[in-house]
């Protein structure tokens, strides 16, 4: 995913979701921080970064959707 800072460490996108939904699924955890991303620095140029951006920050939303469902009071 294109960002600002440079990172050599990473997910790819399943380990992402899972970690978010399971972080979700702690009675503990509060919100999600997404932080923000880059659409101008993609290979593909700003549209392709706009798309693949927006896809990916909505699956996160729902993986932790889902692992908030999982929650047990």
């Amino acid at each position: 995913m294109p960002a600002s800072a440079i990172n050599f460490n990473g997910l790819n996108i399943a380990q992402a979701y899972t970690f978010v939904a399971e972080l979700a699924a702690v009675p503990k955890t509060r919100y999600l921080h997404l932080a923000e991303a880059a659409p101008s620095l993609h290979p593909a140029g700003r549209e392709a970064g706009d798309t693949a951006i927006a896809q990916l920050l909505s699956e996160l939303v729902l993986a932790y959707l889902h692992g908030y469902q999982r929650r047990k009071p």
